[in-house]
């Protein structure tokens, strides 16, 4: 079979013409298709019909199948492939029919096919296999699909999860009772099928199904206690219309908002809020719509204001999180509406509930804080105009805050490199050098929002000042130390002096993240200050974020090295490495020579460090020969098992192929092969081989009796990756010259045999030149005037 193939890649007619009566003769069926495979390359037609007029159907069946005839051009192979094709047909199920034409790639259009496999097949207990092969369908035949799934659910078949978002894709739209009968019938979440059929439902089936929802929440409302049963369906049909079409729910909206309570207004903004409008499930609700959702909220916002008290707070901070939803700057002003008299009812009720003493029904409604979906819309409203009007309100007691809060979002959206924290845990620490290097190289760098509102910090801490003035000043300046603010020393010392432990940490956290370098006496005092005030509540070590808000800030000092110090000095419970990571992760942050030492002396002062993920996370991104170098001794030394879980051995590999030098030195401990780590040290070398360590891997392997080795190893000496120049993300492999490697190796062989490890890296090399090619310099023998054989063949092994 080999050589008949090579024959026909490699030769002229008159080897086809050999190659073609050798194999008509030749009984074997794998050897006919590999000559036809190989006739079909070099498109030898005719060669290939001589051949197939001694082929049986049986093992014109295969060809068929594997799909080396489609493009032979002779009359007679046509007519036995589609024979062969009925015949196949009519024996494989369902599944391996689309299979076929998935991956067969005929160019004919199969959407008729595959719909009708999609709307029929019965998923059965090989449902996983189907379901990936409906969504590998849905790659090359979107439509056909989309309309398979449809007819399922139309006819009542199983869906899979996942199938409510292809339909929902294809923009199908129906209208029908029987699927809305369906939903309003299903009280668990992740029904398939119900959750398919809401997502193709028209504006006039989803207004019933709104309209469904309002009858529920009215009988709710009208309930003096809590109905379970109630409850289930009203929050099953709110999760149906989570994924309905963004098109039918905003038309069905649109012809009920009219008409809807102040208590239906605010449902229904909340069904346009909860969308979730991004991701691969997500039902977005198109550009085009957007104007007929701000009209919306500008109407339902002026009707509520209308209605006075007879409208509710939360039915005004509906309206507020549907704007910040659909943010524009036309509906600012109704916005500001909106935020007016919730402040003037915010007002009324505080007052109430102090002359009360919080024993009226003022104080229930005072705990409902509002205001935040107000600071959340007018940031989503990215304005100058919005700037402006938030600086108007920074010396109001209640919002002076969140104005603040707006216009220090808005700048850092603005200004700064967004990054993807999917699963955001604590501070992230990760931008502070590159703020220090920013604050070095232009200290007076601020900006107007820094400016305004340090300019109402600096009017609320006069001499005449209240302490509610300066509760008020302390919140704002905490906003405001985290965006480029200038040379402020005095009044940020001023501020440091006034602000309360626990709100001091937020403002030294907040200096840190501008570049700010912190005092030591100023992170240390707030520790001191937690500890101590711990003796008298120990309530506070328990919860211990008090504590850890101000630890976590001590690699930012200008004095790191006096961290481990810090550390030690802890309640014992509060040094254990757990609730130190923290800490740990901001210690990531600072890549500088002195933090590397402080990371290594608090595992030398307490060796439970070793077993803390973040600590050997920390290690690795200090990024330096040293810490590589001291990481390794640590193995050395059996202060770090070279086989726990936090560092694999490609990790090191990875750190050693930065740093040359470690790897050296690495060299020099196996060549003096006394170590007793000397496995781990190979295994680790392995991922980093060069020549010269190669060859040093070979000695041990044949010493110690065990491979190291393997082809990808050596391969990463001979071969070199290249980007490829016409295929983005590829690279191609170019050979590497290795004649001295070879000709050493070449040296080392002994017998060939199983434990011959120099002949086995030469047989690798070998096997890698035929795949990848070989340099033109490099022989095929290692060393010919050597007089050794290579290879070294059985029989000489034998006889010797």
């Amino acid at each position: 079979e080999t050589l008949l193939s090579e024959i026909v890649h490699n030769s002229g007619m008159d080897g086809l013409d050999l190659v073609a009566s050798i194999t008509k003769s030749d009984p074997e069926a794998e050897v006919k298709i590999s000559v036809i495979q190989s006739l079909s390359f070099r498109m030898a037609d005719s060669h290939v019909a001589d051949v197939i007029s001694t082929v049986d159907d049986d093992t014109f069946d295969l060809m068929y199948e594997r799909g080396y005839l489609d493009e032979i051009d002779d009359t007679g192979i046509q007519e036995r492939l589609a024979a062969a094709r009925a015949r196949v047909e009519e024996r494989i199920s369902p599944a391996e029919r689309l299979q076929r034409i998935l991956y067969v790639h005929d160019g004919g259009d199969h959407s008729a096919e595959i719909s009708e496999f999609v709307a029929t097949i019965d998923l059965g207990d090989n449902q996983d296999a189907h379901v990936g092969l409906i969504y590998e369908a849905h790659k090359q035949y979107s439509n056909a699909v989309s309309q398979g799934l449809l007819q399922r659910l139309l006819t009542g078949r199983t869906l899979f999860h996942g199938a409510d978002d292809i339909l929902a894709k294809s923009g199908v739209i129906v209208e029908d009772d029987e699927l809305l009968a369906e939903i309003l019938s299903v009280r668990e979440r992740g029904n398939n099928r119900s959750e398919a059929a809401a997502s193709v439902l028209g504006s006039v089936t989803v207004g019933k199904l709104i309209d469904a929802l309002f009858g529920i929440l009215d009988e709710i409302n009208a309930l003096s206690s809590y109905d379970e049963v109630l409850s289930t369906r009203y929050h099953s049909i709110r999760e149906h219309i989570a994924h309905v079409p963004g098109s039918s729910l905003v038309t069905a909206i649109l012809e009920r908002s009219a008409s809807a309570s102040n208590e239906h207004v605010q449902e229904l903004a909340e069904l346009l809020v909860r969308r979730d409008t991004d991701g691969p499930r997500g039902r977005p609700i198109l550009d085009e719509l957007h104007s007929s959702i701000e009209d919306l909220a500008t109407q339902w916002a002026v009707r509520l204001i209308a209605d006075g008290d007879g409208a509710k707070r939360r039915q005004l901070s509906a309206v507020a999180d549907l704007i910040g939803k659909f943010p524009s700057e036309s509906l600012l002003p109704v916005l500001n509406r909106l935020h007016d008299d919730e402040l003037r009812r915010y007002r009324a009720i505080r007052q109430q509930t102090l002359a009360e003493r919080r024993r009226g029904a003022a104080a229930n409604e005072a705990d409902m804080y509002y205001l935040s979906s107000y600071e959340r819309a007018f940031a989503a409203i990215k304005s100058t105009s919005t700037t402006t009007l938030m600086m108007t309100l920074l010396l109001d007691e209640f919002v002076g805050e969140h104005a603040a809060a707006v216009l220090t979002q808005q700048w850092i959206q603005e200004n700064e490199p967004k990054k993807d924290r999917r699963f955001p845990m604590g501070v992230d620490f990760s931008r502070v050098e590159d703020m220090r290097q920013r604050r070095a190289d232009n200290p007076a760098d601020t900006c107007v929002e820094a400016e305004a509102i340090f300019e109402a910090v600096a009017s609320l801490i006069g001499e005449d000042a209240t302490e509610e003035q300066k509760k008020l000043a302390i919140k704002l300046a905490i906003r405001a130390v985290r965006l480029p603010h200038g040379e402020r020393n005095e009044i940020i010392e001023k501020l440091l002096e006034l602000t309360p432990q626990r709100s001091r940490a937020d403002l030294v956290r907040n200096l840190v993240l501008s570049g700010e370098t912190i005092p030591f006496a100023v992170v240390h005092g707030g520790i001191e200050e937690v500890l101590e005030a711990a003796k008298a509540q120990p309530w506070i070590l328990d919860e211990g974020w008090q504590l850890k808000a101000w630890v976590e800030l001590l690699p930012f000092t200008d004095r790191p090295d006096k961290l481990p110090e810090v550390i030690a000095s802890l309640p014992q419970r509060q040094r254990d490495p757990f609730f130190l990571e923290g800490m740990l992760s901001a210690c990531n942050s600072i890549h500088t020579v002195e933090m590397e030492d402080v990371v290594f002396k608090l595992a030398e002062n307490d060796e439970n460090f070793y077993n803390t993920r973040v600590w050997h996370e920390a290690i690795g991104r200090c990024g330096t020969a040293s810490s590589v170098r001291r990481y390794l001794d640590l193995i050395l030394e059996d202060k770090i098992d070279p086989n726990g879980r936090w560092y694999t051995t490609r990790t090191i590999s990875e750190l050693l192929k930065e740093h040359p030098e470690v790897r050296e030195y690495v060299k020099d401990i196996l060549k003096a092969g006394e170590s007793p780590k000397i496995v781990f040290l190979a295994q680790i070398m392995v991922e980093c081989a060069d020549a010269e360590t190669l060859l040093l891997l070979v000695e041990l392997e044949n010493r110690l009796e065990r491979g190291f080795l393997s082809s990808r190893s050596v391969e990463s000496v001979v071969v070199e990756h290249v980007p490829s120049a016409e295929w983005q993300n590829a690279f191609e492999a170019v050979p590497v010259p290795a004649i001295e490697l070879r000709q050493t190796l070449l040296e080392m062989t002994t017998d060939g045999g199983p434990s011959d490890a120099a002949a086995r890296i030469l047989r690798i090399i070998d096997k890698n030149r035929d795949q990848n090619g070989a340099p033109e310099e490099e022989p095929r023998h290692p060393d010919l005037a050597s007089g050794k054989p290579w290879p070294i063949l059985e029989t000489e092994t034998a006889a010797s």
